[in-house]
């Protein structure tokens, strides 16, 4: 059985995970340069290493509350079509390994999350994950 790493994270009290091969890093949230008239969901930019990279927070893009910021956030640098970009989450929990036979289509879930941005849900024995695509516009 054919099986595929993600890189688990949390919002507020969920799981959500990303293609391992999408993450280019995983770091602590640097100062974050705002910039004029963007969507409320881009927080600005950050300059890694000589690569200004957009960062895009996930709980504002998909309608959820926003806690607290707590000193477990990060940011989850990615590379999406050959474009470095990063989201903000809560926390990094850990890098999972799931079969194929773990992983639910999303297709008929009614989610505030526009489908498109889903990859799937991972059933475990206590937990479920929604996997997330973040290929095209965020």
């Amino acid at each position: 059985m054919q099986e595929e790493q993600y890189v688990i994270f949390r919002f507020n009290a969920e799981h959500y995970g990303v293609d391992i091969l999408s993450v280019q890093e995983i770091i602590r949230p640097p100062k974050i340069t705002k910039l004029p008239n963007t969507p409320p969901h881009v927080l600005g930019v950050i300059n890694l290493r000589g690569n200004i990279i957009p960062i895009v927070d996930l709980k504002i893009r998909f309608n959820f509350e926003d806690f607290q910021n707590n000193k477990d956030e990060r940011i989850i640098v990615l590379r999406i079509d050959d474009k470095l970009m990063g989201i903000q989450v809560d926390e990094v929990q850990e890098v999972l390994r799931l079969k194929t036979d773990q992983i639910e289509q999303a297709a008929d879930i009614c989610t505030t999350i526009d489908r498109e941005f889903i990859a799937g849900i991972a059933k475990l024995d206590d937990r479920l994950i929604i996997l997330l695509s973040l290929k095209g516009s965020l």
